[in-house]
């Protein structure tokens, strides 16, 4: 018996292979959409991929169960469900399925979504009786779903739901069951999940504070009151998820641009060509192509591109290195962006060395910031933080406005005004500011190290009344 856990960085997405080497037969779980890497593992242990579990119809990434169908005939299991666009074996609540010395339990666990199925297993030397049980996005380590993602449906109804999938169905399966989430730490499909990838059911009922509760009607407001905001991007990707994606087989390649072909580009659909720099914030403060958008390359690259990029417009990458670009492309194409169709080959340096025109946006240290507020010069402090980060303490005379919807308050801000942005480290000051210069306002900095090194050079915050 063996059993792979595969994760997917930026997503915070766990899926899972396991198998019986013995017979030959292996099944994966929740499988992303570059799916090829499936096949290849069960290769390595000399098993064939002969089951596809899709815990729910998702919300955050698109699903490889279509595509595995399509390279190897793996036939595809999930919940019941009514929105699926192609063909599921839906699964009946205690259904027993048989792989080898594998055997799997299928739980219907209604509440993050009503079609949602967890998985408990048991098989392996040493092991008649159930030890693991795939999760999906019911139980996280330190959480557990959000039930507010289902459309359609009222998230104090599926908390309910939740309550007696967790408290009736997989805490009575025994302490020392080992819990296998569809997620860990950074992701958004519920709140405060845990650093640990794996836990354990009997820890889980001891020490998650989700589950620490009197009964029903206080874990139903513990679940609502944890939630953060759902990402523009969900609603997407689940219809996406349920319709079924196009199937690609593998990750298409992109193609290289000169400097003169992104001109030409963007000369003839400039409104309509997303130009998306993953460049650091330093880098593309001191020359980008006018109207790119910045998005670091750090962990929360997926989110964040989830939340501003459109799925209907062509997608230009611009990064330091071919391998930004691909680790770019492949963030993208798990979250069904199917428009990237380049890159610009050599990265700004073609650009800059063609003499293409550039754009800059300043960059202020809290140093600078702290002279520029003291002289009372008519100017714009602009924190894009959650309405939560800012309540807690910003900068005096800031205001606010969440960086995910900026353009929904372009009104709101003085364009002629210099403006500086700032977020909780720099990432999101970057973005938000790369969105201003995008849409005309012609002064812009940001905050090197935002709040972080504001509170470090010994400056003060002030809290929201």
């Amino acid at each position: 018996m063996f059993i792979e856990t595969i994760k997917s960085p930026g997503l915070a997405q766990l899926s899972y292979l396991l198998g019986d080497e013995h017979a030959g037969e292996c099944i994966v779980i929740d499988p992303r959409r570059d799916a090829h890497i499936y096949i290849d593992l069960a290769q390595e242990h000399d098993c064939r991929l002969v089951a596809s579990f899709d815990t729910h119809i998702h919300a955050d990434f698109v699903s490889g169960a279509r595509e595995l169908e399509e390279m190897a005939d793996v036939p595809i299991y999930g919940g019941k469900s009514e929105e699926y666009g192609y063909t599921v074996n839906q699964l009946e609540d205690g259904k027993l399925l048989e792989f080898g010395d594998l055997a799997v339990t299928c739980l219907h666990t209604p509440g993050h979504s009503p079609e949602h199925m967890c998985y408990l297993v048991r098989g392996g030397e040493g092991s008649e009786k159930d030890w693991g049980l795939f999760t999906g996005d019911t139980l996280f380590a330190g959480s557990v779903g959000r039930p507010d993602l289902a459309s359609g449906h009222n998230p104090e109804d599926l908390a309910e739901k939740l309550y007696h999938s967790i408290f009736e169905k997989i805490i009575p399966l025994g302490a020392g069951i080992i819990v296998y989430p569809g997620h860990g730490s950074g992701s958004p499909c519920g709140g405060s999940i845990g650093d640990r990838d794996q836990t354990t059911i009997g820890y889980e009922a001891e020490h998650n504070e989700k589950l620490l509760v009197s009964g029903r009607d206080e874990f139903v407001k513990k679940v609502l009151d944890d939630l953060p905001d759902e990402p523009a991007y969900y609603k997407r990707l689940k219809k996406l998820n349920a319709e079924g994606a196009e199937l690609f087989g593998e990750i298409p390649e992109l193609t290289g641009y000169t400097g003169g072909n992104l001109s030409d580009l963007l000369e003839k659909d400039r409104k309509g060509c997303q130009v998306v720099d993953v460049r650091e914030v330093a880098a593309f403060g001191a020359a980008h192509v006018p109207g790119a958008l910045n998005i670091a390359l750090r962990s929360s690259f997926p989110p964040w591109a989830g939340r501003v990029l459109c799925a209907d417009k062509p997608i230009v990458l611009i990064g330091q290195f071919v391998e930004e670009i691909l680790e770019a492309h492949d963030h993208l194409f798990r979250m069904g962006f199917d428009n990237v169709c380049g890159y610009l080959n050599g990265g700004m340096r073609t650009w800059i060395e063609g003499g293409f025109e550039i754009d800059q946006i300043g960059l202020v240290s809290a140093h600078e910031l702290n002279q520029l507020l003291n002289k009372n010069d008519a100017m714009t402090l602009l924190d894009v933080r959650t309405d939560a980060e800012w309540n807690e303490g910003h900068i005096p005379s800031a205001i606010h406005a969440f960086a995910a919807e900026i353009e929904e308050h372009l009104e709101k801000f003085d364009r002629q005004l210099p403006t500086v942005v700032y977020c909780g480290s720099d990432f999101r000051a970057d973005l938000a500011a790369s969105l201003l210069r995008r849409n005309g306002f012609q002064n812009v900095s940001t905050l090197l190290g935002s709040v972080k090194a504001w509170l470090n050079a010994g400056f003060s915050m002030k809290k929201s009344t």
